[in-house]
Parts: C-alpha cells; structure tokens; sequence
C-alpha cells in the first residue's frame, strides 16, 4: 500500500508541475496575445481559446496536488476544537467524499471525452480546436483527484496532520524523529 501512495503522491507532484506549466505558458500567450492586438493590429484568432482551456486543464490537472498539500477548503475552527481521533475521522470522511465527487466527474468526465473523440467536436470559434483535447484533463484531473483522495484514505493511520493534509515525516525524517512528532515532543 505504501507504494501506492507513493506513486499517487508522485504523480500528484508531477501533475502539479504540469499545470504550473500550463499556466505560465498562458501567461506567455496573454502578454503575445496583448502585443498582436494592441501593437501589430493583427488577428488573435486562437490565443483566447488557447488560454481558457489552458487555465481550465491547469485547474483540473493541480487539484490533486492541491488536496496533497492540504490546500482545498476546511474550517479552521472546527478543526482546531477537534481532537487527533475527531480530526482522522473527519479526513477519512472528507476524502471519502472527494474520491466519490472525483470519480463521478471523472467517468463523466471520459464520456465527454470519447464523444468528442468520436464525433470529431470542434470549437465554434475561428481557431476550430478539437474539443478532445481540453476535455481530456477533466478524466484525468478528477481521475488523479479520486486516486489521491484514495491514497490519503489509506495514508490517514500513518498521517500526522495539522489542516487534514498528510505530512509524510516518515519519507523526509527518520524513525526517531516521526515518532516524536506523533507524540508531540
């Protein structure tokens, strides 16, 4: 199991990376996108498609990372009235949840996506982008979002946890040093 979680959080790392990327190559084509425009007087014709559906994949495709790291949504004060076995219990539960949310999205997700594939959808602007594309990181983004809630699911005994967000000492620390921080030393 624990290779597994390792793999999941490796990808989540790596998909972070990627939409990282997807969003400073957009960066990079608003500021082309304001130069052609403004400066040349010329056409923009796929720049804004480009761009929207970059900013979308980067949003789907980071959500994993962004649940690794403990980044989505909680409520402090609850959290912090909580105790450890209170907090588990909720984890287990928000993740629960999420893998369920993740999964629905990412089947239907795929359905789009197949669609799209097989009937050769096409964007109705200028640019004409084939619709396959930027509907792939829905399967993807909320498929790698359900296996990350998973690995966090199987990762919560092992977890030592401040926002709900699996701090992995073990990986990082030796043994001696998590277990003092299990304990609180």
């Amino acid at each position: 199991m624990r290779a597994f979680v390792r793999a999941v959080n490796a990808l989540s790392v790596f998909f972070g990376m990627i939409a990282a990327a997807l969003i400073g190559a957009a960066i990079l084509i608003v500021c082309h996108m304001v130069f052609v425009r403004y400066v040349l007087n010329g056409s923009t014709a796929w720049q804004t498609d480009t761009v929207i559906f970059m900013l979308i994949a980067a949003t789907l495709l980071g959500s994993a990372y962004v649940l690794r790291q403990g980044g989505h949504v909680t409520i402090d004060l609850a959290w912090e009235a909580a105790g450890q076995a209170t907090r588990r219990f909720l984890r287990v539960m928000a993740n629960i949840g999420t893998f369920l949310f993740a999964t629905v999205l990412a089947v239907t997700g795929g359905h789009y996506f197949w669609q799209a594939w097989e009937g050769n959808w096409l964007s109705e602007t200028v640019a004409e982008i084939p619709l396959w594309i930027p509907f792939l990181s829905m399967p993807v983004g909320f498929g790698l979002l359900a296996l990350q809630a998973l690995a966090q699911i199987i990762d919560t005994p092992r977890a030592v946890d401040v926002h709900g967000a699996a701090v992995h000492a073990a990986e990082e620390l030796g043994e001696e040093q998590t277990a003092a921080i299990k304990e609180g030393h």
